[in-house]
């Protein structure tokens, strides 16, 4: 359920990104608002390809996004 991400921490294989603090419908789906440590927003879209991995209990979700996305 898509209330269940807001608050959840997001990382990659190697590091930690940030926290999911909403979710965006867009035309294109839905895209994941995660603050970074420095407190800048990344938008991550919400699809299998890129969400690899959910963890409810733990509060984690992984990530694996193309070179260069977490930089905009």
């Amino acid at each position: 359920f898509f209330h269940e991400v807001v608050g959840m921490r997001v990382r990659t294989a190697e590091a930690e990104v940030g926290t999911v603090r909403d979710l965006y419908e867009s035309p294109g789906g839905f895209l994941l608002g995660v603050t970074a440590a420095e407190g800048k927003e990344v938008l991550v879209p919400f699809v299998r390809e890129m969400v690899t991995r959910i963890d409810r209990e733990a509060g984690v979700m992984e990530i694996a996004v193309p070179p260069g996305l977490l930089e905009l």
